[in-house]
């Protein structure tokens, strides 16, 4: 499995995050609402406060379910 940075991470989309999609006229979740032309920051990874981080060691690391 490939790691990758904490900061390089933080930078990228996950696919179980949601946040409230407040372009809707009714209450609702969504995880890839664009906010300035990129994803909502509260759609990015977690990495290490996410359950599902694997630390590699220094501030190297990657998702644990990404498939191998």
């Amino acid at each position: 499995m490939k790691s990758i940075s904490k900061e390089d991470a933080k930078r990228k989309w996950c696919p179980f995050a949601r946040s409230l999609n407040s372009l809707l006229d009714t209450a609702g979740s969504a995880n890839r609402q664009l906010s300035n032309g990129g994803p909502d920051s509260d759609c990015l990874c977690l990495t290490d406060g996410c359950m599902c981080w694997v630390d590699v060691g220094g501030d190297a690391g990657h998702c644990g379910l990404v498939n191998k």
